[in-house]
């Protein structure tokens, strides 16, 4: 009679993600979902691509990688940056639905980061709640300030400026759109509504002002 066999162990995938990493996308992932409800999560993830490789740059490539590709490092460079981007893409796109799988297991995998958990800050709540009206003016001021470059000088990148110019179009918002964003981050900074709440609240027009109303209204 054979010995029995060992029972194999499952090979768990490795995360490409580390917890800061983990945590940097987590905290993107409310205007991330606001963005699918509002189509636009092309060109949001555009920007998002770049300010997360400005923050967490790609690894350089090693001399195997740079000798499969007959010595050309740009090419390498190129590939590792496509591979990063489509990670990220997966990242978002699997937890664009509140609740879902992946959502509930970085609940599980991440608890310390859970704890420390913030609101959204003012300027991404802001960009949440008037996304239609936001996103085409960033647009278009964007294509504007890259014409206004002068030769020679390198352009600010999309995602910086976005965050620059959406933090300087809420300083001059009324009040009554300041006090909006404020009291939607009071509640989750309280825990008085989650996340998800907000997010739902966003889908279904609960938590959009009838000042945003009447506007979307009138385009």
């Amino acid at each position: 009679m054979g010995k029995p066999r060992k029972a194999k162990k499952s090979k768990k995938s490795k995360r490409w993600t580390t917890k800061e990493m983990a945590e940097w996308l987590t905290d993107r992932l409310p205007c991330f979902r606001t963005a699918c409800t509002e189509s636009n999560s092309t060109p949001w993830l555009t920007g998002i691509y770049q300010e997360f490789l400005d923050v967490f740059p790609c690894a350089e490539p090693t001399p195997t990688e740079i000798q499969e590709a007959s010595g050309d490092i740009e090419k390498v460079k190129n590939r590792i940056k496509t591979a990063r981007k489509k990670q990220i893409y997966w990242w978002f796109w699997n937890r664009r639905m509140p609740g879902s799988k992946s959502t509930k297991k970085d609940k599980n995998l991440l608890p310390l980061a859970q704890k420390k958990s913030r609101p959204p800050q003012p300027y991404q709540v802001y960009m949440s709640l008037y996304t239609a009206r936001v996103m085409p003016l960033l647009h278009q001021q964007y294509d504007e300030y890259k014409v206004s470059v002068a030769e020679g000088q390198e352009p600010k990148k999309w995602w910086p400026f976005v965050i620059s110019e959406t933090k300087r179009m809420l300083d001059q918002e009324s009040e009554e759109v300041k006090q909006e964003v404020n009291d939607y981050r009071e509640m989750l900074a309280k825990g008085e509504e989650s996340l998800d709440e907000f997010l739902r609240k966003v889908e279904a027009g609960e938590a959009v002002s009838a000042h945003e109303q009447a506007v979307v209204m009138q385009q």
